[in-house]
């Protein structure tokens, strides 16, 4: 199969996700608390490879994101409240993906328009976090709601026997030489969001190299919520 990303021309423009300042400040407060340096905490923690340990703290440091391990013996050693900290992670990702799930919730309201926006450059080019191609050994163009929508028209990156609705595959990834992927999507039906491996990855692909967008492909400053307030939703 040949593959090329022609159909994306677009420089990425979306961010890096955000590292979880709050709960980045939360557990280093702790550790301030009880006095202790990075190389006593993780000695605390009891990692038998410390060097490792440190390595995933300063990348926490960083990203704010941990293991379930980390926050197991981050918790026992430092006093804290396991589930404080799984809401601290809970509320950071809501507002990482809060485009997403606004696509999610207003879907049934965006699709009667599909025509419309795919057509107009200032919303078909609207991107977010969660919504992706992303192929092993190639990179990952830059994918908007305007190519979203006319894979849905297409009949593409949809699954029907998957939940109890028509089945939106939204973000994607994997190897085409493996066929080894993830992907995410919901139900047109309820709404529910699922991670899942598709068994037919190469049709994915497939589709978008065979995609011809509508419109141009360029930035946009847009966002889901002018979509949503623009086309009074």
């Amino acid at each position: 199969m040949k593959l090329d990303f022609i159909v994306s021309r677009l420089k990425s423009n979306q961010p890096p996700i955000n590292s979880n300042k709050a709960l980045i400040h939360y557990i280093k407060q702790a550790q301030n608390s009880a006095g202790l340096s990075h190389s006593e905490l993780v000695k605390r923690m009891g990692f038998r490879n410390t060097h490792k340990a440190l390595r995933r703290m300063h990348r926490f440091e960083q990203t704010g994101q941990l293991p379930e391990i980390y926050r197991q013996k981050l918790s026992q050693v430092l006093g804290l409240d396991v589930d404080d900290i799984r809401r601290f992670e809970k509320q950071h990702w809501a507002e990482q993906f809060a485009d997403l799930g606004l696509f999610i919730d207003h879907f049934r309201h965006i699709w009667p328009h599909r025509k419309m926006i795919i057509r107009l450059p200032d919303y078909a080019n609207i991107s977010f976090r969660g919504l992706y191609l992303s192929v092993a050994y190639l990179g990952a163009p830059q994918y908007t709601i305007g190519i979203l929508l006319q894979h849905y028209m297409n009949g593409d990156w949809m699954d029907d026997q998957r939940c109890c609705g028509e089945f939106f595959i939204i973000g994607a990834g994997g190897s085409p030489l493996s066929g080894r992927n993830t992907c995410h999507g919901f139900c047109g039906q309820c709404l529910s969001q699922q991670d899942f491996s598709f068994a037919r990855f190469g049709k994915l692909l497939k589709a978008h190299q065979g995609l011809e967008p509508a419109c141009e492909q360029r930035s946009t400053d847009k966002t889901m919520t002018d979509l949503l307030r623009d086309f009074s939703l």
